[in-house]
């Protein structure tokens, strides 16, 4: 079971910052999980959202902005890094999802996982399947998962349909599919497991609701990292 820090040690330190990263590995996660965007000049950033509104009180979006001017940007003490930065610290043998948030970040962002060596343990994933599944035909050995969300549940039998049709190396389903479909939900994953593809479960924070569907999961992520890594690794909550 693996156990991926959403933005890195979220609950604790800024998101998707070093300090949240470096803290990620040493609290003892598997891997981490974190977003990149493209500037206007062309840099690749660490950065969920759209814009600064929620993180900075600012409207400008990071696409309208160039590097030089997001290093300007302070985020609880932290700047916002480059995905080049972020790579750089990965411990040997350590988890990456790399969900993409916008196309222009995509071919960079795969480029320099690469170049680094460290696609083995790299992850990149998408809500955008028409992204992924471009990305599957150019670069059938690396590994890319199926981001679900509120989108993605109209046609179920379509998308699975497409799942296995282009057999990604995993599925990223929201905790709160189980919640609401907690059958269908389950014979979904179930289904896709049988077929090789692995399933993890996003943003998870709730162990007792963790025990309940452990078995048809892979990995977990979550912002409590050093609650999960203790009930994983010692047993105790």
């Amino acid at each position: 079971m693996l156990v991926l820090a959403h933005r890195g040690l979220s609950d604790i330190y800024p998101e998707n910052t070093l300090t949240a990263f470096r803290k990620a590995y040493e609290a003892g996660a598997d891997g981490v999980e974190l977003d990149v965007r493209m500037t206007r000049d062309g840099e690749i950033v660490v950065f969920h959202d759209e814009d600064l509104k929620r993180m900075a009180g600012r409207s400008e979006r990071i696409s309208d902005m160039d590097y030089r001017d997001l290093l300007r940007i302070n985020i609880g003490g932290e700047k916002i890094p480059l995905l080049s930065e972020v790579l750089d610290i990965v411990p040997k043998n350590k988890w990456l999802n790399v969900e993409i948030k916008d196309r222009m970040a995509s071919y960079p962002s795969v480029d320099m996982v690469v170049s680094r060596g460290l696609s083995a343990f790299t992850v990149f994933s998408s809500f955008d399947h028409e992204l992924l599944e471009d990305l599957i035909r150019r670069f059938p050995s690396l590994k890319f998962g199926y981001l679900i969300g509120e989108e993605h549940k109209e046609n179920p039998v379509k998308l699975v349909e497409r799942i296995v049709k282009n057999k990604p190396f995993s599925v990223h389903v929201p905790y709160q599919a189980f919640q609401m479909f907690s059958k269908e939900a389950e014979e979904f994953c179930s289904f896709l497991k049988d077929r090789g593809i692995r399933i993890f479960v996003w943003t998870l924070n709730d162990i007792e609701f963790f025990k309940k569907i452990e078995r048809f999961i892979d990995g977990v992520i979550t912002d409590k990292v050093m609650d999960f890594v203790r009930f994983l690794r010692d047993g105790s909550a």
